[in-house]
């Protein structure tokens, strides 16, 4: 396949791939291990809180050592609020390198 220049403009050619193999690789090694450490959080999270209250809950983000969770009511959200020590105390025990070190509860409803 004609390899196509690349944007130095100094005339070395690259060798043309095809998009799908780009975002495979893409996905692979960057996407895929974060979602499955994400996924592991997630899964911690259902079995850590109570059906009834989980079901009112989405883990919205976890960067920075800050977990980002969306409540749909603050009468949920004051109900995590007094078992956060718990809960991260849990979390950090079983989630391996994604260790939250703050859960931060948001009314998002």
């Amino acid at each position: 396949m004609e390899g196509l220049r690349n944007s130095s403009g100094a005339g070395k050619r690259r060798q043309a791939v095809r998009l799908g193999e780009v975002v495979a690789d893409l996905m692979e090694r960057s996407v895929t291990p974060g979602y499955q450490r994400f996924a592991l959080l997630q899964q911690t999270w259902v079995e850590l809180v109570p059906a009834a209250i989980a079901e009112h809950t989405r883990l919205a983000d976890c960067s920075g050592g800050l977990l980002t969770v969306s409540v749909d009511s603050p009468a949920h959200m004051y109900e995590l609020q007094l078992c956060r020590v718990e809960l991260l105390r849990a979390l950090r025990e079983r989630c391996g390198r994604l260790k939250p070190k703050r859960i931060k509860f948001v009314v998002d409803g």
